[in-house]
């Protein structure tokens, strides 16, 4: 018999956010023992979340949690509704989730979803169509933030500026993005400044000084920029500033519903210190298990993982 199991096993101080600990095999078990701080602190008394674990029988997103009440530990259960814990995460590119059907989109400078037990979570990409009232929309991709079990917004949208709120929108979640970083982006605004500011629908992954390639349909007003080869000055999660002057430019917005239809404005990257292709193709591609915020550790923690895929796995 063919010996199949694989242990990866480790440590990490957490910050506070999800995050991925890699792992090439596919995870049948998975065990976090969380130290309240770097410095020893071994459990002895402490409050808080002390072990979270995990196998292939669970729902993706659970976790069973040990935490610390006074001087008693008791056993959580932690659902994809309450809060995220474990889930495979397998870096295939393209394949998007069942649909899901929403009731509205507002008019407002965060947009935001109304869709009854999407069942997503924040940091999602989610794929739209259907989007009635504002077609301008529909096709397009956006990193998500959850404001409720049945309402997100959309990342980087203003909306604010549309003839009239969508009446229905049909969501699907893109389940493995970001195989090739820095990707392509679609752009939902660009400033006019000597120094222009760009929010992308997603998380661009981008940094300082690479150099980066717009391209803007002549129905988003700033046609000006298509074309354009600039370098970035500094980035948040989804915004860069870069070297163009687009002061003189017209302004940036988006056409009207059912002016299309068009190519959405996008930004793909050029290279980095006047290369052509130095970084242009970065694969940041890993397979591992996906530790959400239920799961991750508090800021400052010491957190010891073993992550298990065994020679024998029996499903239920």
């Amino acid at each position: 018999m063919a010996i199949l199991s694989q242990i990866a096993a480790g440590s990490f101080v957490s910050n506070g956010l999800p995050r991925v600990l890699e792992f090439a095999g596919t995870p049948d078990t998975v065990k976090l023992l969380f130290q309240v701080n770097a410095s020893g602190n071994v459990w002895t008394g402490a409050t808080g979340t002390k072990e979270a674990e995990w196998n292939r029988n669970m729902a993706p997103g659970t976790a069973l949690l040990t935490v610390g009440v006074g001087s008693n530990d008791q056993k959580t259960f932690i659902t994809p509704a309450v809060g995220t814990g474990f889930k495979y995460f397998d870096p295939e590119f393209g394949q998007l989730g069942a649909p899901i059907t929403g009731t509205a989109v507002t008019q407002a400078a965060n947009a935001q979803v109304t869709a009854n037990g999407h069942g997503l979570e924040t940091g999602d990409i989610v794929l739209l169509s259907g989007t009635t009232g504002m077609l301008q929309i529909a096709g397009m991709y956006f990193q998500i933030t959850v404001t409720g079990v049945n309402t997100f917004t959309l990342d980087g949208l203003d909306s604010s500026g549309f003839a009239a709120p969508a009446t229905a929108v049909v969501v699907r979640k893109v389940l493995y993005p970001g195989i090739w970083q820095p990707q392509s982006c679609l752009i939902t605004n660009i400033t006019k400044a000597a120094d222009a500011v760009i929010t992308t629908s997603v998380n661009h992954g981008y940094v300082a000084n690479q150099l980066i390639y717009l391209s803007v349909a002549p129905q988003f007003g700033m046609s000006q920029a298509s074309g354009q080869i600039t370098k970035i000055k500094s980035v948040t999660a989804n915004t860069m500033t870069v070297e163009l002057d687009t002061s003189g430019f017209n302004t940036f917005a988006f056409p009207a519903s059912g002016a299309g239809p068009f190519d959405f404005p996008n930004l793909s990257n050029y290279g980095a210190d006047s290369s052509l292709v130095l970084n242009a193709y970065r694969n940041d591609a890993v397979a591992g298990v996906y530790l959400g915020p239920a799961v991750c550790g508090t800021a400052g923690a010491l957190v010891h993982y073993e992550i298990i895929q065994a020679d024998s796995f029996v499903a239920v």
